[in-house]
């Protein structure tokens, strides 16, 4: 223990007188047992004046604070999770580029969050479709050049995305560019083959339409049915009231 300076009783020359004391180095004496035993029972008392159903209140009311506080850090957590995959497909979409046959240049992607250049973006996803592409791409513009001109309003871009192929399909698709322009057609070359899927959602990241839709390269899906689906989506964006 350290020693403290305090009061303590000194023997007096001559003897000790009742109430007399001195200065002197010593250790601080200990409250009586009975000093403490007195303290405590104040709280003892009112322990044992505290309901039961008032102590299972406050624990209940801890416990939900703490979930609650726990719920709110996972979802928190969750939206920052959210805000950076936002932060890195932007980056990603910014750093892509669409090869031009005609200038040989490179033209920058743009993103699905710009706002909207057309009216409709149709994604046709290819891996080895160097026989069955040119069929599909011939009869899917031709139909949208019809609309076109009878629609100045109705602009279009037909986004083929190779993934990965190993045959002819990239050079058939550059064609279609050379023929119909950059604006028009575009080709994202992926590199290696990711699948259908995620050929679809790279597509779609890089496309300016308002719509976006997927084609099979194969023509399973016809793009004479394009009316009927732009109806459907009209009637499910602003449904008619029933009376």
């Amino acid at each position: 223990r350290r020693l403290q300076i305090c009061p303590t009783r000194l023997p007096e020359p001559g003897g000790a007188r009742e109430g007399s004391s001195r200065w002197g180095w010593g250790y601080p004496r200990r409250p009586p047992a009975v000093a403490m035993a007195g303290a405590a029972w104040p709280l003892s008392a009112a322990a044992g004046l505290l309901p039961a159903s008032l102590s299972l209140t406050l624990l209940l009311g801890s416990l939900v604070v703490v979930l609650v506080l726990g719920v709110a850090a996972v979802f928190l957590e969750h939206i920052r999770k959210i805000g950076c995959m936002h932060s890195i497909e932007r980056t990603a979409v910014s750093d892509a580029f669409f090869e031009d046959p005609g200038s040989l240049k490179k033209v920058p992607c743009p993103s699905i969050f710009d706002p909207a250049e057309k009216y409709i973006s149709l994604i046709v996803p290819a891996y080895n479709e160097e026989c069955r592409l040119p069929e599909a791409l011939t009869e899917t513009l031709n139909y949208l050049k019809q609309r076109s001109s009878a629609d100045k309003s109705f602009t279009y871009e037909v986004l083929i995305v190779d993934d990965g192929s190993t045959d002819r399909t990239s050079k058939v698709a550059f064609e279609y560019v050379k023929k119909h322009n950059i604006d028009n057609v575009r080709v994202l070359l992926l590199g290696r083959n990711h699948g259908k899927g995620e050929a679809v959602r790279k597509g779609m990241l890089h496309s300016r339409g308002q719509l976006l839709l997927m084609l099979d390269a194969d023509g399973a899906t016809k793009v004479t049915d394009l009316a009927k689906l732009e109806a459907e989506v009209r009637h499910t964006l602003n449904p008619i009231p029933c009376c």
